[in-house]
């Protein structure tokens, strides 16, 4: 039967050319495809589902031997995702045109993931010590510092030299104390440098809109006072989430990964790293001489993170600051956590109650993930 259509498909073709050699050999060639394409495509998907099974062991076994380290990361392996991941491939991976449709995306995507956490936790297994044997280390390389706290944003804009071209600032989220901070930063800088550019990039608005566009529909009401004080001060605001991300904030990993949202896994962490920089280092190529102002989540910025935009830029001309809520013994919520930034959690809230941080050795400042950190006090209402 299927000879018989393939022979009757082929001699319409033949009669429609008047028994001419080319429309033959096309439809012989897309026959031929025909038949290829699908059978190619069911290889591709079942070595991927393959993959996902593999890395997925791989993952667990992993996860039994390093179970200290799970606590970096907002992920567990995972053999499935709720659904599929509704992104075109190429989207996620410009490099990999044999993913043809979303369940191949989907099975790609977990077994990248698998991979991950199997690289990092032992990773982070390996921070945990080297933070635990260098404790007093800590202790005897901080600077002293003694300001009051209210000169906190015009510190941190000191140490900011015009030789700096990428200012990093990390934050935990759900504080809109953080954002009030990094505005008032920001107007620290423009008067100690009123002449150089000075360009605000930041996870928390959509890839290459910039604030002022009439058709941006910020999603984190919380930042706008910040980005409408950074146009009153002529610094741009430009954002970095991909619109992918922004369509499918509530997409999450499924079965033994219990639920947690797919873009805080580390293979999506990876991939958003990965088209951030693309975008600013397209930026830097027209203003080699301004100063960025890269403003996300800690786990995107910080040196001790992999992947990280902190790993990614470092050098002479980086500067990486942690900005968190101040510890309160007085506030009702979930903010009157004694370790409120990640250093404090590694190093066993040791340096908990310290309001500035900053150490003189260069080895120390990557294991600690910053060169300064600030914990600035909780707005009352």
């Amino acid at each position: 039967m299927i000879r018989k259509c393939i022979s009757a498909g082929l001699m319409c073709v033949l009669l429609s050319g008047f028994g001419s050699a080319q429309p033959l050999k096309q439809a012989a060639k897309g026959v031929k495809n025909f038949w290829k394409a699908p059978a190619h495509a069911r290889q591709i998907s079942g070595a991927l589902e393959s993959r996902v099974q593999r890395s997925y062991i791989t993952a667990v076994q992993t996860q039994n031997q390093f179970p200290q380290a799970q606590r970096f990361l907002q992920a567990t392996a995972g053999v499935r995702v709720t659904g599929e991941i509704p992104v075109v491939p190429k989207a996620l991976y410009p490099q990999a045109p044999f993913l043809t449709n979303q369940n191949q995306l989907t099975n790609y995507f977990l077994a990248q993931n698998n991979r991950q956490l199997s690289k990092q936790l032992p990773f982070y297994q390996r921070y945990l010590q080297d933070v635990g044997t260098h404790v007093e280390d800590f202790f005897r390389n901080q600077q002293n510092i003694t300001h009051e706290q209210e000169l906190d944003m015009f510190w941190l804009a000191m140490q900011i030299s015009p030789q700096i071209s990428n200012l990093l600032i990390a934050e935990i989220h759900g504080f809109p104390e953080i954002a009030f901070n990094v505005a008032k930063l920001l107007e620290e800088l423009k008067e100690l440098q009123p002449q150089r550019e000075i360009f605000v990039f930041t996870e928390f608005l959509p890839e290459g809109k910039i604030w002022g566009d009439p058709d941006l529909r910020p999603r984190l009401r919380s930042y706008i006072p910040a980005w409408q004080f950074a146009s009153i001060l002529d610094i741009p605001v430009i954002g970095l989430e991909p619109q992918f991300v922004e369509d499918n904030l509530d997409l999450t990993l499924s079965a033994s990964a219990q639920g947690e949202i797919i873009w805080a896994s580390p293979e999506a962490l990876r991939l958003r790293n990965q088209r951030w920089l693309a975008l600013i280092r397209s930026y830097r190529e027209k203003y080699p001489n301004a100063l960025f102002v890269i403003y996300a989540g800690e786990a995107h910025i910080t040196y001790s993170r992999p992947h990280s935009l902190g790993q990614k830029l470092a050098g002479p001309s980086t500067f990486v600051a942690g900005i968190y809520p101040q510890y309160d013994p007085n506030c009702p919520d979930r903010r009157h956590m004694l370790d409120t930034s990640p250093f404090d959690q590694v190093t066993n809230s040791n340096f908990a109650t310290q309001r500035v941080l900053k150490f003189t050795d260069p080895k120390l400042v990557r294991l600690a993930g910053f060169d300064a950190q600030i914990k600035v006090p909780l707005l009352r209402d």
